[in-house]
């Protein structure tokens, strides 16, 4: 009897956890900017948009961001924008860092130093990226694996060529 209650007990489902995303991106949290003062979060609401949230002592997001400043190259110039979002974890002297070491920065870089949007957007892993759609759905991908990679990419060129407000 115990030992079906074993077995019972380890192929049972797990519980449900209830956590829900927001359905649709928050433009309005308030992140510091980073390396462009002239520049704020909010203004990327409306159009499309990729958001990385990163952070400067994480070696996955260190491999990622050559990616996306080749991709901020290609798809910048034709309507995406681009925003960086630095983990609320991360310091100063981190920040700092980083730009150095992968400076100059080609896009606006904010720094999430209330921890606010990541909690909002539920960001638990980094690299996180979302490609926010000009009414503020969005897909979002975690890891720079490459299948993550060149869906992001792929769905940036379609979206581009059909230049719909959402997905």
């Amino acid at each position: 009897m115990m030992i079906l209650a074993l077995i019972a007990w380890l192929f049972a489902a797990p519980p449900a956890v209830q956590d829900t995303f927001p359905e649709t991106f928050d433009w309005k949290a308030p992140v510091k900017a980073w390396n462009d003062s002239s520049q704020t979060f909010a203004q990327g609401q409306g159009h499309w948009s990729l958001v990385l949230f990163f952070s400067p002592n994480c070696g996955h997001c260190h491999k990622a961001w050559p990616v996306v400043e080749q991709w901020n190259k290609r798809y910048g110039s034709r309507g995406i924008q681009f925003r960086a979002v630095g983990s609320g974890y991360a310091t100063r002297d981190d920040m700092d860092w980083f730009e150095k070491t992968n400076g100059p920065l080609q896009w606006p870089v904010f720094h999430d130093t209330g921890k606010t949007l990541g909690e909002v957007m539920k960001v638990r892993s980094l690299p996180t990226f979302f490609l926010v759609a000009p009414d503020g759905s969005y897909r979002r991908w975690v890891g720079n694996l490459p299948g993550n990679l060149s869906e992001i990419e792929s769905l940036m060129g379609r979206m581009l060529r059909w230049r719909k407000s959402g997905f």
